[in-house]
């Protein structure tokens, strides 16, 4: 899909003014100059059609155009920034994945990661703790089923309380449970 947007700079600009209602403040936050603002302004209001700003002494007030669409540009703004935030967050994904229940994480996994990261510094491990690891139906043992890819950045383990029977998985019984 093809996006018919204005510089998004100019957008930032026009969105730090309109929430600090002044260019000067605008321009502080932003690190730029007065002037910037002004231009950056000026281009968006000549790129959209419309006023953006009934300048008025040395203050600025939004008009209706502004007001109507600021709520959805700032909305743009925040999932932009998740976004970002994703990509971060995948490119800091740890090497080991493991995922158990919430009781066995807490009473048992917990406990010795920290042995295990003096053990293996160079291992980044990643614990998600999940109610949808336990086969309420058939809580007999402790299994353990992977994803291991050496040639993947990331592994994974998963520990599941149930019968041990996962299709298109390999899973290993831990111990029983009673």
């Amino acid at each position: 899909m093809i996006y018919r947007l204005p510089p998004l700079n100019a957008l930032r600009v026009f969105e730090a003014a309109a929430r600090h209602l002044s260019f000067k403040d605008a321009a502080n936050e932003l690190s730029i100059t007065q002037a910037a603002v002004s231009h950056q302004i000026k281009s968006l209001e000549d790129y959209l059609g419309v006023q953006l700003f009934k300048r008025a002494g040395r203050g600025v007030q939004l008009t209706e155009a502004a007001r109507a669409c600021l709520p959805k540009l700032r909305e743009g703004f925040e999932s932009l920034a998740a976004a970002v935030e994703m990509i971060h967050l995948r490119a800091d994904e740890a090497d080991l994945q493991i995922t158990a229940p919430p009781v066995f994480t807490a009473r048992w996994l917990m406990p010795r990661l920290a042995d295990f990261a003096k053990r293996e510094p160079k291992i980044d491990v990643r614990v998600v703790s999940s109610s949808k690891m336990v086969d309420a139906g058939a809580l007999d043992s402790a299994s353990i089923t992977s994803n291991l890819d050496l040639r993947s950045d990331t592994s994974g383990v998963e520990i599941h309380l149930g019968a041990g029977d996962y299709p298109g998985y390999r899973a290993d019984r831990l111990f029983g449970v009673s």
